[in-house]
């Protein structure tokens, strides 16, 4: 059978030179496939070869362009071979469709910095410079601005010299073990490059970050930068801490360093009258190394008014409201209490907020209900303190069955410890009734008699004219029992048993004394159970099981085997990070989300995995920095993992016409658990019902977004129908949106 022939796409490529200079007379554009870190290019479904190449000569004149005849949807990377000039490397997507448009790169014109190196009598000096051009802290314009990290080499009389681009930069020019030196605004002429002199390096630990103020009122003359020791327990501690704290004023742009730190535990506070204090604690000093807090936010206070329509709840009484405020993102706590108590009889609570901040808001009834909440709800001036929020409600009554029996028992609607719950008890016939906030979709959380394990089900509840309506819940007669044994075939105690079914949510149990597990009322369908003990000391195999309606099912045994540890380190341009978060996700075997942690000060990591996983995903969430998914063996120690400050944002627009809009994200070909993009999203102020949903802080790279109206569509008309998926690249500081 003959071979099938690729369709080709002509790629226009076109350039323009900054800085003044005189366009090139000579180069090239190199094409490479392209490969993200540590994903391997998968050679059955890669439309080129991994090792091939095309080598593009460069056509020349005040308006260059040239085309490239590429096979349609590959996937590549483009570097630019020009002597006397820097350009960006770009990542192509050949786009086949009419109105594609060229890519666009921007050639800087190369020059040099140097400087000389002075150093304390006695001291080793350093053998190298790191020159690190900074990301802005503000997006601009200008998104194709070069950005890196340049190693230059000291020589015998201290100097050091570095090739980079004509621009303007803020840069970091540091050695390891001594403190850093920041420039700002620094403008490298074409011609000439510029010296930065003699630069006074000294060994020690140094504090460093930025002062933001939304809104404007900066001061630096009296804005106030304390770092503290943590005090101990008694006086003698607290005032010997008080002796020790050091204090600065940032800079006029708002920069701020403190140096010669000694090693330690310190908590970090920043004031500035008008503004309410700014705290972060613990931060962590290690020896001869900068800690890098990044943007410190300073808030002005607020008073804020909370107003519920209607003004008392379904049984008469007054609303009770209950406002956090979110923490800095990779501060350690994720929000703070602002204001709990009650409404008066309009509807009404006042009340000092403190800094201005984004909030979350829970209404909650006279019974002790979370009845409504608004989150991420981003409040910077007292032009804004005024928050409404519209509380409707839905009369339910219906019944609890287990099999063909009705069961007494409690729901919860919205999970028992969800932001909006709902409690509502089933007599011994089976009858509940209750009021739910207005008609919507649920998680219900069921605690039945004679049931050992929680459930949850999916219900949708919509009321009729009179606002009433009737849910019926039926809980399948199905039993899964078996036994967790050690590998030596002893029972094991305390293990955590899963039960997944492939379209549900999970179940979960602890095996007894004798290590038996059991759960009731589990779905017909695939499921698959798996064990667990004491947070990755053991993982047992999952077992995929088929189960039928009102079938017993077992006994499944499962065997518990050691687990094997994964350690790596993440880094950054300015050296290690910690309190990044790990999240490890099984490729081979395809088991998902199997471990999480965070990377301790000096950016390490330590987790625990199945012995049978042999390829995982780490998706690593560093603060300050952008989302990235990483591929790697199991079995080696992985090299550091290099993060960047480079990011974009990128949005998903589902179509309109699904009825559960449900996506996958793909990052350079690797899913995302979107728990965890979701997440990360929340923690950078992202309303969680944005529209379209937003995924700020993301790395550069291919992004793939399809949305499947099978995950969850069933029995609603959408089953069959193929993922409708939509791909592009997201660019340092730009914003992709895509709409499957």
């Amino acid at each position: 059978m003959a071979a099938v022939e690729p369709t080709y796409a002509s790629v226009s490529f076109e350039w323009v030179v900054r800085g003044g200079a005189a366009p090139p007379k000579a180069g090239r554009l190199v094409l490479r496939p392209y490969r993200a870190p540590g994903v391997p290019i998968d050679s059955a479904t890669s439309p080129v070869a991994p090792e091939s190449e095309a080598a593009i000569s460069l056509s020349l004149g005040d308006e260059g362009g040239t085309v490239a005849r590429l096979p349609k949807d590959s996937r590549w990377e483009v570097r630019a071979d020009i002597p006397g000039f820097w350009v960006r490397n770009e990542l192509v997507i050949a786009d086949a469709s009419p109105n594609a448009r060229p890519i666009r790169l921007t050639l800087w014109p190369l020059s040099r910095l140097s400087g000389g190196v002075k150093i304390t009598k006695g001291i080793k000096p350093p053998r190298e410079i790191v020159v690190t051009t900074l990301a802005p802290r503000v997006a601009t314009r200008q998104t194709d601005l070069p950005r890196g990290l340049m190693r230059c080499p000291v020589d015998a009389q201290g100097r050091f010299s570095c090739e980079l681009p004509a621009a303007t930069f803020d840069l970091s020019v540091s050695a390891e073990g001594f403190v850093p030196h920041y420039f700002w605004g620094v403008a490298i002429p074409v011609v000439k490059g510029i010296d930065l002199g003699a630069l006074s390096f000294t060994r020690g630990s140094s504090v460093a970050g930025w002062i933001e103020v939304p809104g404007g009122g900066f001061q630096p003359e009296i804005c106030t930068i304390r770092l503290q020791p943590l005090g101990g327990a008694n006086l003698a501690e607290a005032e010997k801490a008080e002796r020790q704290a050091q204090a600065v004023h940032p800079s006029s742009s708002g920069f701020f360093q403190l140096r010669g730190i000694a090693p330690g535990v310190y908590s970090f506070e920043v004031r500035q009258e008008g503004f309410s204090p700014s705290r972060l604690a613990p931060v962590r000093v290690e020896n001869d190394v900068e800690s890098f807090v990044g943007s410190v936010v300073l808030r002005r206070s607020l008073d804020l008014e909370v107003v519920i329509e209607p003004p008392l709840d379904w049984r008469g009484h007054p609303w009770r409201i209950a406002v956090m405020r979110a923490l800095e993102y990779g501060r350690g706590l994720a929000a703070e209490t602002v204001f709990e108590g009650a409404a008066d009889a309009e509807g009404v609570a006042k009340f000092h907020a403190g800094a201005g901040g984004t909030f979350s808001f829970s209404v909650i009834d006279s019974a002790g209900q979370r009845f409504a909440e608004q989150r991420g709800v981003l409040l910077e001036d007292q032009l804004q303190a005024r928050q409404l929020i519209q509380v409707r409600w839905v009369e339910v009554e219906g019944t609890l069955r287990h099999g063909k029996e009705s069961t007494a028992g409690t729901l919860w609607f919205g999970l028992e410890h969800g932001a909006v719950s709902i409690r509502m008890e089933v007599d011994p016939r089976g009858a509940f009734s209750g009021v739910l906030p207005e008609g919507r979709d649920w998680l219900v959380e069921i605690v039945a008699s004679g049931l050992p394990t929680r459930l949850i089900r999916e219900v949708r509840v919509e009321p009729n004219g009179e606002g009433k309506f009737r849910l019926d819940i039926e809980i399948p007669d199905a039993r899964l029992f078996g036994r967790i044994l050690d590998d030596q075939g002893r029972p094991v105690e305390g293990a955590d048993v899963a039960l997944a079914p492939a379209d549900g949510f999970p179940l979960r149990s602890s095996s007894t004394e004798q290590g038996g597990f059991e759960f009731r009322g589990v779905p017909a369908g695939t499921v698959q159970v798996s064990a667990t003990l004491r947070q990755g000391e053991a993982f047992a195999e999952p077992v995929t099981l088929d189960l039928g309606e009102a079938q017993d099912v077992g006994p499944v045994e499962l065997r518990l085997v050691r687990g094997q540890a994964f350690e790596g380190s993440v880094v950054s341009n300015r050296g290690p990070v910690p309190g990044a978060t790990v999240t490890a996700i099984a490729l081979l075997p395809p088991l998902g989300m199997v471990a999480e942690g965070r990377t301790r000060s000096i950016g390490e990591f330590r987790l625990a995995l199945p012995a049978s996983v042999q390829f995982v995903g780490l998706v690593v969430g560093p603060p300050g920095s952008s989302l990235r998914i990483f591929t790697l063996p199991v079995g080696v120690k992985p090299p550091p993992l290099q993060v960047t400050d480079d990011a974009g944002t990128l949005r998903v627009r589902v179509a309109a016409d699904e009825p559960q809009p449900r996506f996958a994200l793909f990052q350079d070909g690797i899913e995302i658990p979107l728990a965890l993009a979701r997440r990360w999203a929340l923690g950078h102020g992202v309303r969680p019902d944005a529209e379209p949903m937003e995924f700020p802080a993301m790395s550069p790279g291919v992004y793939r977004v399809c949305s499947s109206p099978q995950a969850g569509s069933e029995g609603k008309g959408q089953a069959g129908r193929s993922p409708r998926c939509a791909e592009g690249v997201l660019a340092p500081g730009e914003r992709l949106e895509l709409t499957p």
